[in-house]
């Protein structure tokens, strides 16, 4: 009995696991988003973006290069 219990307990445990895991790459696999304009881009924080031949394309910024003036009209004090 104790070794059919033990046996649930791991297909379980790998179950979650793999659910997890798809969870996870879902998450972080990029979608290519159509555009006609930057307008038409989401907005990211630290990414700047553009309309690039009918896709937006995202380029990361370093958060320490954004003067103080912006940051506080992103993020208020």
């Amino acid at each position: 009995m104790l070794r059919r219990k033990n046996t649930v307990q791991i297909l379980m445990f790998v179950s979650a696991l793999i659910i997890y895991i798809f969870l996870f790459l879902v998450i972080t696999s990029s979608a290519n988003i159509p555009c006609n304009s930057d307008s038409d881009c989401p907005w990211k924080i630290y990414y700047t973006y553009r309309c690039n031949d009918g896709f937006c394309v995202y380029k990361s910024i370093d958060p320490s290069t954004i003067p103080q003036y912006m940051t506080d009209l992103i993020f208020p004090r």
